[in-house]
């Protein structure tokens, strides 16, 4: 066996984001991200993957489980974007179970909380932003 893919997996919840929001950005953002009617900018996620950590329960075997950590920063126009971002966000992955190809994948979950929701005054239209971290662990199957 394998350890499952960190290839595949981004791929599974790239797709799981896609499904609830309209403005999903794999690891970059365009220069001009889409606005609203009062010229803030719309909500939006931007999915940033880890490499993870190959790992094994077992004292003398290969690594056949993966531990994942991946990003979703959440941004908007405006602290209630923001927020509407957070919760589609959390709707689309916290405790889900990805289906991936060639593995077992547990269940999705938040890995800390990296505090208040901050603005980002270097880009304008400015933006306020919140990173959240996951992290879920899959088995080679």
């Amino acid at each position: 066996m394998s350890i499952p893919s960190a290839r595949l997996l981004h791929d599974a919840v790239l797709a799981a984001l896609q499904a609830v929001l309209d403005n999903v950005f794999d690891g970059e953002v365009p220069d001009s991200p889409p606005k609203d009617g009062d010229q803030r900018v719309q909500a939006y996620v931007v999915l940033y993957s880890g490499a993870g950590r190959a790992y094994t329960e077992a004292v003398c075997a290969t690594p056949t489980d993966l531990n994942w950590p991946f990003q979703i920063t959440c941004v908007g126009g405006d602290e209630t974007r923001c927020l509407w971002a957070i919760d589609a966000t959390r709707s689309a992955l916290t405790g889900r179970r990805l289906i991936v190809a060639g593995a077992s994948v547990g269940l999705i979950r938040e890995d800390g909380d990296l505090g208040p929701i901050r603005r980002d005054d270097a880009v304008q239209p400015p933006r306020h932003y919140l990173p959240l971290l996951y992290r879920l662990d899959a088995t080679a199957a």
